[in-house]
């Protein structure tokens, strides 16, 4: 499965469960590392990475992730939708 087939598997569930997301595009002004997707709901808030199985963070990725680890901030790394299981009825 290609990566933009999961993330819009993964857009189109949260959605589904009441999470508004959004998508971000890298371009240039951007924020190096940023995630994929960024969902809200109920003043929660879930960064999420989108990989194809196998697929490895980048360097300016693990930074980003790291930045929202030390702030207590939930960040994902998904590669199937089934791994959703815990966060979508958050």
């Amino acid at each position: 499965m290609l990566e933009r087939d999961v993330l819009r598997q993964v857009r189109d569930l949260m959605q589904y469960k009441g999470w508004l997301v959004f998508r971000i595009q890298q371009s240039l002004g951007s924020h190096k590392g940023m995630s994929d997707l960024i969902c809200c709901k109920n003043g929660k808030t879930v960064f999420i990475e989108i990989k194809a199985p196998g697929g490895r963070l980048s360097h300016h990725q693990q930074k980003f992730r790291m930045d929202l680890f030390r702030e207590s901030i939930p960040y994902l790394v998904i590669s199937d939708v089934s791994q959703l299981e815990n966060i979508v009825n958050y």
